[in-house]
């Protein structure tokens, strides 16, 4: 079976279907806000306001206070300030860069919440709390899956239709002159099917994965969001992070630099972020209240 690759040049396949992605990103959202605290405050502190100005000055329809598509189409005024403003949020936490622009989507539901919920952002940093509900996704065919692939500096994202392989069953039947009851051979029929559709099921599952439509699973470390948080967020290398913070495996082994290294960008690649570049010189020094 062909192995997963990661590189920081490209995208894993992301399944809008896939029951464990929304619980993938929510382990990032928690991380986010329970490891980095900073980053929910500074939305609070830099683009609330500019969010409830927009509101205000352009009478922006509910439609437009709840998703995002609405707010990068208008053309108002201070629709465009706000969009700038939350880009600007986005570029200073690394955050600005995912998958059909999901972390902002959720971003600004968090606004909307905040403003219609004054109590929740009154909240001090490290109580503030993102929009409780799920990520809204466009529909795609419940028999397609969305693969995407780095061109250059584009993210192209394309439907796959997944064939399908009809399956047939054949008996040589049973006559009443034989030596068995109709129920032995009804029991003896309906334990050659199921025997018969699981090696089915299980061939087309092989199928999917040697012709890489399907991603192997892959037992990992929920820890590894709360690394791709502090690695993007704090800016703080895989060195870093193994020497501040001493990250284990499942079996509880320390981790070295590479391996926590390859755990963000397999963090970042499963849920659509493009993982921040390193940099050089010293990280940036947050404060937590």
């Amino acid at each position: 079976m062909p192995q997963r690759t990661t590189s920081p040049n490209q995208y894993l396949r992301v399944d809008p279907y896939d029951p464990n992605l929304a619980a993938l990103q929510r382990q990032f959202l928690s991380s986010l806000q329970n490891k980095t605290p900073d980053v929910l405050a500074n939305l609070r502190d830099t683009v609330l306001p500019v969010y409830q100005g927009a509101v205000g000055a352009d009478s922006m329809t509910l439609a437009t206070q709840l998703f995002y598509p609405r707010l990068v189409h208008s053309r108002k005024a201070g629709a465009i300030r706000l969009q700038e403003a939350l880009h600007e949020w986005g570029r200073r936490w690394h955050l600005d860069d995912s998958l059909d622009d999901w972390l902002f989507k959720k971003a600004y539901l968090t606004l909307w919440w905040w403003s219609t919920h004054p109590e929740e952002a009154a909240k001090r940093p490290g109580r503030l709390r993102w929009h409780p509900g799920p990520i809204k996704r466009s529909p795609v065919p419940p028999d397609a899956r969305r693969r995407t692939r780095v061109v250059g500096r584009q993210v192209m994202t394309e439907l796959v239709l997944l064939p399908t392989r009809p399956f047939f069953y054949e008996h040589r039947g049973w006559t009443p002159l034989s030596q068995i009851t109709r129920k032995e051979a009804r029991d003896a029929i309906i334990e050659d099917v199921k025997h018969k559709l699981d090696a089915y099921l299980q061939r087309v599952v092989d199928e999917g994965y040697d012709q890489g439509q399907l991603d192997l699973p892959i037992k990992a470390n929920p820890d590894r969001f709360d690394w791709l948080a502090w690695h993007q967020a704090d800016e703080l290398s895989p060195k870093m992070i193994v020497n501040n913070h001493r990250p284990t495996n499942l079996e509880g082994d320390r981790l070295s630099v590479s391996g926590v290294r390859d755990a963000i960008a397999r963090a970042a690649f499963e849920i659509g972020l493009r993982p921040m570049a390193a940099k050089r010189g010293r990280p940036r020094i947050t404060t937590r209240k």
